[in-house]
């Protein structure tokens, strides 16, 4: 019961530290689902891991140039160059 409190507080303070925050959450939420990689059963993304990601993408502002730096398509870009960064290699 607690951790879930405390995993809505967590997106609660994130998406007022960051406007874009529950737009890329749910865009992306969208993006897994229709590739079947939103079932943490199956070893897919859950909601927690996928809003801890963004978090993450967002706290190191995107490197774009200025037209696509303040738009959604711009910081969803970023978040999967970020992603494929820190992918772990074999």
């Amino acid at each position: 019961m607690r951790d879930g409190l405390q995993s809505s507080n967590l997106a609660r303070k994130a998406s007022t530290q960051f406007p874009a925050f529950k737009y890329l959450v749910l865009v992306l939420k969208q993006w897994l689902a229709q590739r079947g990689l939103a079932d943490t059963y199956h070893g897919g993304v859950g909601s927690f891991l996928l809003q801890l990601l963004v978090i993450a993408a967002l706290q190191h502002p995107p490197s774009l140039d200025a037209r696509l730096k303040g738009s959604l398509g711009g910081l969803l870009l970023h978040f999967f160059e970020v992603s494929q960064r820190r992918r772990i290699q074999p």
